[in-house]
């Protein structure tokens, strides 16, 4: 008797995609950082996603200040990303 084996299928996530889906989620639409090599899954993860712009920093303090200006300017939550 041959029977048909079901296969199964699914989807793995790296943790930056399962990352940036939380934030489209949460309807996230920027995101401030510091690329470096610790982050670079979430990174490109968010270089797909069309919907959330990045905006990349050159030093960390400066994306933090960068991220609480915008969320107090905009009355919307803080997002930074750093290595």
């Amino acid at each position: 008797m041959n029977k048909s084996k079901k296969r199964r299928t699914s989807k793995y996530l790296t943790g930056g995609q399962a990352a940036v889906q939380c934030l489209k989620k949460e309807q996230v639409r920027h995101v401030f950082g510091l690329m470096g090599s610790a982050t670079m899954e979430m990174f490109d993860a968010l270089y797909h996603e069309k919907k959330i712009k990045f905006i990349g920093v050159r030093d960390e303090r400066t994306g933090a200040h960068m991220a609480d200006g915008y969320a107090r300017a905009s009355n919307k939550s803080r997002r930074y990303c750093t290595n």
